[in-house]
């Protein structure tokens, strides 16, 4: 075996190189660093604690991302759900829905259990303050003062024979 005084410059500097590499890789702190370093400069050097290192992260990466869309996912599902519950509430309630949804967007309401029940309220009061008038209903109308002071007796006796007829041909009097 030579001596290290034998050696030439360049070999005593590789010696000095792969002295230095071997600590690198033997130090806990900087073993990883040296490594992928190593592996950078000579593509067919394989450390296969970094290789698994790297696939392991790829591989927590990818799940995350897929838990996170599959999070989303749900809760975009639920909201469905829950959304189509709210439309129900409102058909169960004999409404429609887009008189509901707009008043809600008309005053800026999220879309709540509370929210709907107090839109659908507010329609039921607004459609029973506004019924129709029946349409047997007639405007009242004004006596002809000249004839009940001509003769304010068979004026009398004309509305309430007036008055029995209606009544008949409504089916109150028998």
């Amino acid at each position: 075996m030579a001596s290290l005084e034998d050696l030439t410059p360049e070999q005593k500097q590789a010696l000095n190189l792969g002295t230095l590499t071997k600590q690198l890789l033997q130090n806990p702190e900087t073993a990883e660093a040296a490594q992928r370093l190593l592996m950078k400069g000579d593509a067919k050097l394989r450390f296969p604690e970094v290789t698994l290192k790297d696939t392991l992260s790829k591989v927590r990466e990818e799940t995350a991302e897929e838990t996170k869309a599959l999070r989303a996912e749900v809760k975009r599902l639920e909201a469905e759900r829950k959304l189509e519950k709210l439309h129900a509430k409102v058909a169960d309630a004999g409404l429609e829905l887009k008189p509901v949804v707009d008043l809600m967007e008309k005053h800026g309401l999220a879309p709540t259990d509370e929210n709907y029940t107090m839109a659908i309220e507010v329609l039921r009061n607004r459609a029973a303050l506004a019924e129709p008038t029946p349409s047997d209903l007639k405007p009242l109308e004004a006596p002809n003062i000249k004839e009940m002071w001509a003769d304010p007796v068979k004026w009398r006796e004309q509305e309430a024979a007036k008055v029995i007829r209606e009544m008949r041909g409504n089916g109150r009097v028998q």
